[in-house]
């Protein structure tokens, strides 16, 4: 319960963010919703790795271009990740978590960005597919 209310928060802040008169990026919040998600996994090597990502992603992210659509729809999977596992729904939640990461494909244009494209049932690997 209080990881599901952690990752709430961060959904709230991040739209307060987003949608505030003063624009912020919602960095912290968005590696604090990721690490969350895999806080309880028995996996050392694979918390470590997810961490350094993470590090990674604070280094160079907040110096990459991305349009304000681009982190509406971040957030956008964001709470519906959540609203998933909140109902128990975690095929639904690792099907939304398998598209959110394809955003990172996304890359502006210089002539004009477009948003992302949103991936189709077909995009979406079939649990335990290969």
């Amino acid at each position: 319960p209080e990881d599901k209310s952690l990752m709430r928060a961060c959904v709230e802040a991040a739209r307060a963010k987003l949608n505030g008169h003063l624009i912020g990026i919602p960095n912290e919040e968005h590696r604090t919703f990721h690490l969350t998600v895999f806080r309880h996994l028995d996996n050392p090597f694979v918390l470590g790795v997810l961490e350094a990502y993470w590090d990674a992603y604070a280094a160079v992210e907040p110096n990459r271009y991305a349009d304000y659509a681009y982190h509406q729809s971040v957030w956008d999977y964001h709470e519906q990740i959540l609203e998933a596992i909140c109902a128990g729904d975690y095929d639904r939640a690792q099907a939304l978590f398998i598209e959110h990461t394809r955003l990172l494909r996304y890359e502006p244009r210089a002539n004009g960005a477009e948003p992302p494209r949103q991936p189709d049932q077909d995009d979406v690997i079939e649990k335990g597919a290969p």
